[in-house]
């Protein structure tokens, strides 16, 4: 007995719901941590530290050497303290050091990597793109992927040339009469 074919659902509900869903976990008053903590630590203390994460009332504070953990170590109970006259709820119970990388927090998202300027993806990848997606038994898909692919690496930019790469001026594909034909 064969199942009877699934229709494919909307993307947009099942997205609404993630973001619904991480909207509530962090609209909890721990999130406060990361908006009051230089204003409760001062500003020497937070280019030094800063919060990294919080668990069942732990708050691990990311500090710059194992100094400065042991400073906080000292400062625990007020900037707990203070911390807590902020939050509304659930109290900090610990604070947690660790050492991590030296530097202020970052500003924002960290910045892209410098990627070639994109541009035509050459016919050796574009003949691997169709190699790997021959196996895909529905038309329609395996067009939508190899197009999709195709623009990742036009986006990417394709740098490397592999050594089993046809020459230039090959589409790598030999059933073709005529190189360079596309």
């Amino acid at each position: 007995m064969s199942r009877p074919r699934s229709r494919p659902e909307p993307l947009g509900p099942a997205v609404q719901a993630l973001v619904r869903s991480a909207r509530s976990a962090l609209s909890g008053p721990t999130h406060r941590v990361w908006e009051v903590w230089e204003e409760v630590v001062g500003p020497d203390l937070a280019a030094r530290a800063r919060p990294l994460s919080v668990r069942s009332g732990v708050l691990t504070v990311g500090v710059t050497s194992s100094a400065w953990a042991q400073q906080l170590s000292f400062l625990r109970a007020e900037i707990l303290s203070r911390l807590n006259a902020h939050l509304a709820g659930t109290p900090l119970k610990a604070l947690r050091t660790r050492v991590v990388e030296p530097g202020p927090p970052p500003a924002g998202p960290p910045p892209p990597p410098e990627r070639p300027a994109p541009g035509p993806v050459p016919g050796w990848a574009r003949e691997r793109v169709r190699r790997a997606t021959q196996e895909v038994g529905d038309r329609e898909v395996r067009r939508a992927l190899e197009r999709l692919w195709l623009r990742h690496l036009e986006t990417k930019g394709v740098t490397e040339v592999p050594e089993d790469a046809p020459p230039p001026g090959s589409t790598g594909d030999p059933s073709r009469e005529e190189p360079g034909e596309a």
